[in-house]
């Protein structure tokens, strides 16, 4: 049977239903696991070098080797500021200079394969003990440096070669990124069937340029 409900008073409210109390879930608070192991593994240290010694941008070096971009920014930070610290402390005006010998003394860059030495030898005697955590940081720092400027000499190697071969776009870009140069005589034209103009560089004044710089270079030599 139902209950009857109880008459209510006029002018009087009706009485309110008081809700059940919710069971708190109790929430366990997010913890890093104890003795966490370092993911700065030389694998993935020497998947981020090679890749930017193959011409790859930061952005694809790191998806090729797995790291987070931000990861790979944080790294390079504290690897700078670990060098710019160590000059201070020890006075060492040329820091990238001892610390690529230090390379060298283990075994040389080789390409930054993952065996190399450098990846898991302890820091040199002069280097700061305030500073052995940002070891590996500093060593990265070092072979990114390195690798951008072997990456840039290929790729710059092949733009020379196309430019003293006549290709005038190649030309131009050397001028303009190698010497300097930035005056450039240019024409506009209409593009086809009325579309945008386009600017194209004057040929004639590039290449004249360009035999000017060889004739030097040829001076120079002899």
């Amino acid at each position: 049977m139902v209950a009857a409900k109880k008459p209510v008073t006029p002018g009087k409210p009706a009485p309110k239903t008081i809700p059940k109390a919710k069971s708190r879930v109790k929430r366990i608070p997010a913890t890093k696991p104890p003795n966490r192991m370092s993911t700065m593994t030389p694998e993935r240290l020497s998947g981020l070098v090679q890749a930017l010694i193959g011409g790859d941008t930061m952005k694809a070096a790191c998806g090729s080797a797995v790291v987070a971009l931000p990861t790979f920014n944080r790294w390079c930070a504290q690897g700078a500021t670990a060098i710019n610290q160590a000059r201070a402390l020890t006075g060492e005006d040329d820091m990238e200079g001892a610390l690529w010998q230090f390379i060298l003394d283990n075994g040389g860059h080789l390409n930054a394969v993952p065996s190399a030495r450098y990846w898991t030898a302890d820091p040199p005697k002069w280097w700061p003990k305030s500073l052995a955590d940002k070891w590996l940081c500093v060593i990265l720092v070092i072979l990114v440096y390195w690798a951008r400027g072997q990456s840039e000499r290929v790729y710059r190697q092949v733009v020379t070669s196309a430019a003293t071969g006549g290709d005038w776009k190649a030309a131009e870009f050397m001028l303009t990124h190698s010497y300097g140069w930035s005056k450039m005589e240019r024409l506009e034209v209409t593009g086809a069937d009325g579309g945008p103009v386009q600017v194209q560089g004057d040929e004639e004044a590039t290449l004249g340029v360009l035999a000017l710089l060889a004739e030097r270079r040829k001076a120079i030599k002899e």
